[in-house]
């Protein structure tokens, strides 16, 4: 397990929690998990608090790529007291073989979450960071191949208006 891009989340009464993938006990070691550290005591000690999402399966072999589980998450807490997750689920490294990353909610800080479905419309491929701007809006950045923000006028239902800064 390791730490995914952040930002750590400070939650209205103080405590932290910090996104992770990787596998817990138990977990098929071919695919990722993610889910939420939770520290109470500013950072010194951290605790498993919750899945965001695992499965071994694909639910969406349609869409082409391979399937990774859930890793690389990134979770913005929004204006609105929803938390939002956006997760890769990418597996393969080849051109045009790319997974769309998923988005799911939480309505009770990180403790549930809805969910994941594939990006509206879909964003490729790896390496997602949420950030809330002051006005609200959704930012989010992710590349591979190139590297690209994109927006969110409604906390994370639809994208639009995404610039790419390479190839």
């Amino acid at each position: 397990p390791g730490p995914s891009k952040g930002p750590i989340i400070q939650i209205p009464n103080g405590d932290l929690l910090m996104p992770m993938n990787g596998g817990l006990t138990g977990d098929d070691n071919s695919v990722d998990r993610s889910y939420l550290l939770h520290s109470k005591d500013h950072g010194k000690n951290w605790l498993y608090y919750s899945s965001i999402h695992y499965a071994t399966e694909d639910p969406n072999p349609e869409l082409p790529g391979r399937w990774a589980g859930s890793c690389e998450p990134s979770v913005a807490l929004l204006p609105n007291g929803q938390m939002l997750a956006m997760l890769r689920t990418q597996g393969t490294q080849y051109l045009g073989a790319y997974k769309p990353m998923y988005v799911c909610w939480s309505n009770d800080l990180g403790r549930t979450w809805t969910k994941p479905t594939p990006t509206n419309p879909h964003l490729m491929c790896i390496s997602p960071t949420l950030q809330v701007l002051d006005n609200g809006l959704v930012a989010c950045l992710y590349g591979r191949p190139g590297c690209y923000v994109v927006f969110s006028l409604d906390n994370g239902q639809t994208w639009q208006d995404r610039v790419g800064f390479s190839d």
